[in-house]
């Protein structure tokens, strides 16, 4: 088969040669089936910037036993069954399960810049309208020893569900330095304000 010559950046020349090191291939060889992959990735209505990320949450969900073909449909008729019958269990259920989930995030995800790192793939990932996790600034913080952060989560959900993700998303940041100071749900939508002591 005839060969074509790429030009790509000598860092990216230089990873690929060091892959395919580790891979036991040959830089062509590697290179072919990358390629193949992300044509086969595009054709299906694919772009490079869900590749990484698709895959991260794909084999993060392997890791902490998640399975991703349970649809939103479903998990919105079991909660709604579970919470005619004791709604306070079933919040303290969501949160418990996100605090055992922000266990195994912050010793992937440590720090706040980490973490807003994993919203952003969380974001092309999932099937979400908005996941923002950013650091307010504000003109107090100057004169204060504490960092303001905010997390919006915005998503076509029922209310019963979005309290339900509320909880679960107190139980995971229950595992960081961060203090909730608010925190607004509506249908589809949390908004959490959360404070952290600045580094000494």
């Amino acid at each position: 088969m005839p060969r074509s010559s790429l030009s790509v950046d000598s860092n990216l020349s230089d990873r690929l040669s060091d892959e395919a090191g580790k891979q036991g291939m040959t830089v062509y060889g590697l290179a072919n089936e990358c390629l193949k992959a992300d044509l086969e990735i595009f054709n299906e209505k694919g772009t490079p910037k869900q590749i990484y990320p698709y895959w991260k949450m794909n084999n993060f969900a392997k890791e902490i036993g998640g399975f991703p073909l349970f649809t939103i449909d479903l998990v919105t008729a079991l909660v709604n069954a579970l919470q005619g019958m004791n709604k306070e269990n079933l919040l303290k259920i969501w949160f418990e399960q996100g605090l055992n989930l922000g266990t195994y995030l912050k010793i992937e995800y440590p720090s706040e810049q980490d973490l807003a790192k994993l919203m952003e793939q969380l974001e092309i990932s999932l099937s979400l309208k908005k996941l923002e996790f950013r650091r307010v600034l504000a003109r107090e913080e100057e004169e204060s020893n504490k960092v303001e952060y905010s997390l919006r989560f915005i998503g076509s959900f029922s209310l019963e569900l979005t309290n339900c993700i509320e909880q679960y998303l107190r139980g995971i940041f229950a595992n960081y330095p961060f203090q909730i100071v608010d925190s607004k749900v509506g249908a589809g939508v949390v908004e959490l304000r959360m404070q952290v002591l600045k580094n000494p």
